[in-house]
């Protein structure tokens, strides 16, 4: 009869699970042989996030096993990584919709901007959407550890309608803007949750949205330093004004050492909470 610890550890796919995901574990210099243990021993080295990834892959592991068993149908590693790493995209995406915290990377969402430090330009990101003209709106903002305006980006784009592609799109397309404006040490700030998890995760998504997110890990790489972070929707209100004037422009519009007169009151109240 197998063990939990063989089936869940020990066995040849949950070894290739275990070190193909973000968690890169090599459960076999684990020094137990109890999947209890090992358990324990990751609550006090994971984070909250983590330790949700480790359950669900434990689960799906556990899921696939039974299948096999049962069914006679195998799932490849990587099948088991990627729907795992896709349900705890959507848990935390329904979370947000409904208002709730949804793990590690909502809870420690800031409540309201914070300055970068002196090396570093935070850049706020925002997508929005205009379902019955099929257009989206893409605004970023840059700003210096004193608060103050570099530039900002009002973009529009066209035939996409899902939102965590839209914000996926902005978070790029915010990218392409820092390159062009010659910015070598950045910090993304985006409300979207999800797209940060993403991000933050090396596995390949086959999926519209997996190829945004690719480009966006390439144009990452590009920069001395890059850092995506999650902030709540009341720390990101310049990026969703700049997002919602891109949906109503005519064409795109950039600011720089300057910017639009609407924004004021927005910048104002952001740098009041520094």
């Amino acid at each position: 009869m197998e063990s939990v610890a063989h089936c869940l550890l020990f066995c040849s796919v949950a070894r290739a699970v275990w070190h193909g995901s973000p968690l890169s574990l090599r459960v076999s210099e684990f020094p137990s042989s109890s999947f209890a243990d090992f358990f324990d021993a990751m609550c006090t080295e994971l984070g909250k996030e983590q330790l949700e990834l480790l359950c669900i892959l434990s689960w799906r592991t556990w899921s696939s096993r039974n299948e096999a068993h049962w069914n006679g149908r195998r799932a490849h590693p990587q099948q088991i990584i990627e729907g795992g790493v896709n349900y705890l995209m959507n848990y935390q995406r329904a979370q947000q919709s409904m208002g709730r915290g949804s793990g590690v990377v909502q809870m420690h969402g800031e409540t309201k901007w914070k300055p970068p430090d002196e090396q570093t330009i935070k850049i706020n990101v925002d997508g929005a959407v205009a379902e019955q003209r099929r257009v989206f709106g893409m605004g970023a903002v840059a700003r210096d550890h004193c608060g103050e305006v570099l530039a900002t980006m009002a973009c529009q784009g066209r035939d996409v309608a899902a939102a965590e592609i839209v914000e996926a799109c902005s978070i790029r397309r915010a990218m392409q803007w820092a390159q062009e404006l010659n910015l070598g040490r950045i910090i993304i700030e985006t409300d979207c949750a999800s797209i940060v998890t993403a991000l933050s995760n090396n596995v390949a998504l086959n999926s519209d949205l997996g190829n945004v997110l690719s480009d966006c890990k390439l144009l990452m790489s590009s920069f001395l330093h890059c850092r995506v972070k999650h902030v709540r929707r009341t720390g990101n209100a310049v990026a969703h004004e700049l997002a919602k004037r891109a949906l109503r422009a005519e064409g795109d519009e950039f600011f720089r050492n300057e910017m639009p007169d609407y924004l004021a009151p927005f910048v104002s109240r952001d740098k009041l909470s520094m």
